[in-house]
């Protein structure tokens, strides 16, 4: 699904892969992005992504921060993997939530300046990446997948149990959220 992003002018797909095969990262990466151009794109280990939502505020914290000159790295893709991660440092945040040889759920990230070009990055990425399309790999669906983000964003029980939600699963996602938002007070 592609959303706008108004305040901004650009639009924003979260695309989700199963069964994704990485041996080389950085060529991995290469045919990525080759296959989204002009589009910016990031990638992500999703089994480390808390829902679409959370990719999505990072790209809006991550143009806020290039609009008004508070971008600590040179690039969309990056600054946008920094308020993901809400680590100050691009190398904590790859750590976190970069992709490595052993990842096999994928999500990625492409922002456009209009949606026929996001459109044409998501098919371009689709073909090129090996694995089976999966949005439900972005979901926090399993117990495991809650208590590794929990552990990973530093999210006690006693936190989670402090914010008005639907679900668990839902408050994690808020506070996960937060922690990027937070970097924006930081900077």
């Amino acid at each position: 699904m592609i959303r706008p992003i108004p305040e901004f002018g650009v639009y924003a797909s979260i695309l989700g892969f199963r069964k994704v095969r990485v041996s080389d990262v950085e060529a991995f990466l290469r045919t990525v992005r080759g296959a989204a151009s002009p589009a910016e794109v990031q990638v992500f280990d999703a089994d480390r992504v808390a829902g679409w939502r959370h990719l999505f505020f990072a790209t809006v914290n991550a143009l806020r921060a290039f609009k008004s000159g508070r971008n600590v790295s040179g690039g969309l893709a990056v600054e946008i993997l920094i308020y993901a991660s809400g680590q100050g440092q691009i190398g904590r945040a790859i750590e976190m939530l970069g992709v490595k040889e052993s990842t096999s759920n994928l999500a990625v990230l492409i922002v456009g300046a209009d949606e026929s070009i996001v459109k044409k990055a998501a098919t371009g990425v689709s073909d090129a990446v090996s694995g089976t399309v999966d949005e439900k790999v972005l979901e926090i669906g399993s117990e495991e997948k809650f208590q590794g983000l929990a552990s990973l964003f530093g999210i006690a029980r006693e936190e989670l149990g402090t914010v008005v939600s639907k679900s668990p699963e839902e408050a994690l996602t808020l506070l996960v959220i937060e922690r990027g938002a937070l970097l924006v007070a930081a900077h």
